[in-house]
């Protein structure tokens, strides 16, 4: 029997999305965990996790410190993390042009790390937050998608790059929250050791 339209954009929209998540697992493993590693680094050095997201990734930058915050899957201690997108007068102060980097500016301390999170990599408020880490010497992790675009060029060398080598913004997005889901997941696991399945 024919697929009908609505069946077959359905399935089209789901295949492509499984695609990339298997190819996401193959690329992402070790520089995940290495990146999960450094996080949990400078929280054991009284650090904190600054994390900033634009367009539909500041929604996940709210997910991901309400995990570390809280939890995912396993009670734990809670992780020292700030969603830089929270600050509603900030955010839409009318002199304000790059609200995370003053944040950054304000908040980042020795030991802390910076996490940007993107569906491209292009956003100008990204960019002045890159460079204020950088300007307060804060070790940034960039989660992209495409190329990386801009933020993936001007990383430094103790910087980390996570990226999503698709262009679909929503299949991006979803890689990523796979990605922070198993970010977390691999956290717990290294301060609470393997779960019991």
């Amino acid at each position: 029997m024919p697929l009908s339209d609505a069946d077959a954009f359905f399935r089209h929209h789901f295949d492509g999305s499984a695609a990339l998540m298997r190819q996401c697992g193959e690329l992402a493993g070790d520089a995940a965990a290495a990146a999960a590693e450094q996080l949990l680094a400078a929280w054991m050095n009284d650090g904190k996790l600054l994390v900033c997201g634009s367009g539909t990734a500041a929604a996940l930058a709210h997910t991901l410190c309400g995990y570390l915050n809280g939890s995912l899957n396993r009670e734990r201690m809670a992780l020292p993390a700030l969603c830089l997108n929270s600050n509603p007068a900030l955010l839409g102060a009318p002199h304000t042009d790059d609200p995370f980097a003053r944040q950054i500016h304000a908040l980042g301390k020795p030991h802390d790390r910076v996490l940007l999170l993107a569906a491209v990599g292009a956003d100008a408020e990204l960019l002045a937050a890159l460079a204020a880490a950088h300007e307060h010497g804060l070790p940034v992790l960039a989660v992209t998608g495409g190329d990386g675009g801009a933020l993936a060029a001007a990383l430094a060398a103790d910087d980390m790059l996570l990226n999503i080598p698709h262009t679909h913004p929503l299949w991006v997005l979803e890689a990523q929250t796979a990605l922070v889901h198993a970010l977390c997941g691999y956290i717990d696991q290294l301060l609470l050791g393997e779960a019991d399945h």
